[in-house]
């Protein structure tokens, strides 16, 4: 048992199912009712039983239900006493990422605009990765002021949110594939699938669960595309180095491959709009620095975008 365990039950209680939990939480409803099983197994005794379409919850789930409500009231206080015992001349700007989402990229791109701007922004600036439920909760509490995240949920009061729909690619080794392999503007759609099987290269991916592993399960599905997977990684980073070492091709947002690109280390080709759109979220909490510093972040992903098209 463990502090996600309670906060998943505390949801589902507090929602009243496990429907209502999960899309408040933003994962998958299996997901969550495969951890809610794993705590009723860890407590031996069941936490909730069905009434219709609802949960009602036992005995057990509702002195368990009493103590995580005081658990995580307390909990949302801590932000604001930790803020109140840091010195007042120390800020520090922090900026989560989550797991799907090329962290170097974006501590690239904090970084150059740290130098283009003269340091304009005299806070430490902070890059942490997180998941999809931290990014939601820590933005929620104060513990991240900036997030950059491949989806987020619709109910965000109180945010600066910017959604961009990157545009993916596929990613080969620096000089495996030929100008003509590499120009896909003259093929059909119904001739993509054929053209990227007589590639003989196996295939790099994100691990299953990620949110551009499963656009990528689609997408083969739909052009019924069948190759073997050599490699995967839950790291974007290791995807491209991969790749750039010749291990096989993959599909990656543009973006994501900006300086392995510019180094000569790996080749993006596809449609000039892409095989498919990616999603990034950029959310940022309403002060004007974050808010400043999101606005010039999009504004950089954007330039990105409108130069491949």
């Amino acid at each position: 048992m463990n502090y996600n365990h309670l906060h998943y039950f505390h949801c589902i209680a507090s929602e009243g199912s496990i429907t209502a939990a999960a899309k408040m939480l933003n994962i998958s409803q299996p997901a969550l009712s495969a951890q809610l099983k794993e705590l009723e197994k860890n407590l031996n005794a069941p936490l909730f039983v069905r009434t219709g379409r609802n949960l009602k919850l036992t005995p057990l789930g509702r002195k368990i239900y009493s103590i995580t409500r005081q658990m995580f009231t307390f909990a949302s206080q801590i932000p604001t006493i930790a803020a109140a015992t840091v010195n007042s001349q120390e800020k520090i700007l922090k900026i989560g990422v989550t797991d799907e989402v090329e962290f170097p990229y974006v501590a690239g791109l904090v970084c150059d605009q740290q130098n283009a701007a003269n340091n304009s922004f005299q806070e430490t600036i902070k890059v942490v990765r997180c998941t999809h439920e931290e990014s939601v909760r820590f933005l929620q509490n104060g513990n991240l002021d900036l997030t950059f995240a491949g989806r987020f949920p619709r109910n965000h009061s109180g945010l600066f949110v910017r959604h961009f729909e990157l545009p993916v690619y596929l990613i080969s080794q620096y000089g495996a594939l030929s100008a003509a392999e590499r120009n896909f503007n003259d093929v059909s759609a119904n001739e993509v699938s054929r053209k990227i099987e007589l590639f003989d290269w196996d295939l790099v991916l994100p691990t299953a669960g990620s949110i551009i592993r499963e656009e990528t399960d689609s997408f083969m599905a739909r052009k019924l595309i069948r190759k073997h997977i050599r490699f995967e990684s839950s790291s974007i980073a290791s995807i491209i180095r991969a790749v750039a070492e010749g291990m096989g091709i993959g599909f990656l947002p543009g973006v994501y491959c900006e300086d392995a690109i510019r180094l000569k280390r790996v080749q993006m080709s596809g449609p000039k709009q892409g095989f498919w759109k990616s999603s990034l979220v950029v959310v940022a909490r309403e002060s004007s620095n974050t808010k400043r510093l999101a606005k010039i972040l999009s504004e950089r992903i954007q330039q990105f975008n409108l130069g491949r098209l």
